[in-house]
């Protein structure tokens, strides 16, 4: 029969902290908008965390005729799965495809980004 304190211990082992984010966003002028995301990861071999810059980038939203601009530290569109953090994925892992070509964590990169939604009277 195995004590109280053995359940609570591996209890304890499976019930962990994955990551916790801190997501801060700022109107910059009429133009741009800031965002940052900062990620804590707890540190495998001792109490110490690991402070990561997840995504730093600002987004143009006065552009003409529809376009879009994103231009910094963003998460990779690769699949829809990437552009996730790690507190929303749907599953505790990232699907076997996408950790396999990517890792297991979502992956993000410097860059810029344009987009274009069309001005059509149903959107």
């Amino acid at each position: 029969m195995r004590s109280t304190h053995g359940r609570l211990g591996e209890l304890e082992q499976r019930l962990k902290r994955q990551e916790a984010e801190i997501a801060m966003t700022s109107v910059v002028d009429p133009y741009f908008k800031a965002n940052v995301i900062v990620a804590f990861d707890p540190d495998r071999s001792g109490p110490r965390s690991e402070v990561a810059l997840e995504e730093a980038y600002a987004t143009m939203s006065s552009l003409p005729a529809g376009w879009g601009l994103r231009a910094g530290r963003f998460l990779i569109p690769f699949g829809r799965h990437n552009q996730l953090h790690t507190h929303v994925f749907p599953f505790v892992e990232p699907p076997h495809a996408i950790a396999a070509i990517l890792g297991p964590e979502s992956q993000s990169d410097v860059g810029v980004e344009v987009s274009y939604a069309p001005l059509v009277p149903w959107y």
